[in-house]
């Protein structure tokens, strides 16, 4: 994709030789990744899927323990962007569809409330076009389309 928007193939290989990539598959080893960023300082830091993680916590209905791991997480990531200067970018997804009044299901809006300051919902519209919504901070709504150059 950087190639295709004209920067050179150096100059790609350069910005990802700066990716670093730790795969969380519990709860507590996601914990143990997110303190040691403290030490690494980062400009962004994303977490994909935050949700997995704590799925057996809701499949084994053990709610008291995903609400204490999800605060637990909170805590960390909001330390390290109080600890580090400037602080990090940080990102969030999860892969769950909406539940009722497009809080994250199930039961994860209230495992990790407070974490997001803006919460986007993105969906479908068509083939080619999706739709991101900010259901929680300013509002606002656009269309998108992902292809060979990105995001347009």
């Amino acid at each position: 994709m950087a190639e295709a928007r004209g920067c050179s193939r150096e100059k790609a290989e350069e910005a990802l030789e700066r990716v670093m990539v730790a795969k969380a598959l519990d709860q507590t080893q996601m914990l143990a990744i997110i303190e040691q960023l403290g030490e690494i300082q980062p400009n962004l830091v994303v977490l994909d899927n935050l949700s997995i993680p704590f799925m057996p916590m809701f499949t084994n209905n053990n709610l008291a323990a995903a609400f204490a791991a999800g605060s637990r997480v909170v805590q960390a990531l909001r330390k390290i962007s109080t600890a580090t200067y400037p602080p990090p970018a940080i990102l969030t997804t999860s892969n769950l569809r909406s539940g009722r009044d497009l809080e994250p299901a199930p039961a994860l809006g209230g495992v990790f409330r407070g974490l997001a300051d803006t919460r986007v919902l993105m969906s479908r519209v068509d083939a080619t076009t999706l739709q991101a919504d900010i259901v929680r901070g300013l509002t606002g709504s656009c269309n998108y389309s992902l292809g060979k150059l990105g995001v347009t």
